[in-house]
């Protein structure tokens, strides 16, 4: 936890994220460098009945963070994309998780 998600990019692109991003990420976020989890999501996108591929989509689920905090995170994602591939618009968007519904290995957490 922070589990961010990778869609309309490259698995070998998100391994290379989950090395240039760790450690800034966990600095920004103040958490360990192993609470984050890296996940690539294969998905095709599809406008007028043909695919297309579409710009990269981010998704960061955590705890609640300060606006301060997002809008970093978010630059440091957009930021390392734009360093592996040339993307007109990359999207980062931040899904709260609520601690109440957030279980491990079946214990609250």
């Amino acid at each position: 936890m922070p589990h961010i998600r990778f869609r309309k990019i490259e698995t070998h692109h998100v391994k290379t994220l989950s090395e240039t991003l760790l450690k800034p990420l966990a600095t920004e976020i103040k958490c360990a460098d192993d609470w984050l989890t890296f996940e690539h999501i294969q998905s095709t996108g599809f406008c007028h009945g043909k695919s297309h591929a579409g710009n990269p989509f981010v998704e960061v689920l955590w705890f609640e963070r300060e606006k301060e905090v997002k809008d970093n995170v978010a630059k440091l994602i957009t930021n390392e994309i734009k360093k592996l591939i040339d993307s007109k618009e990359i999207t980062v968007i931040f899904v709260p998780l609520q601690e109440v519904n957030y279980y491990e290995n079946g214990e609250h957490f």
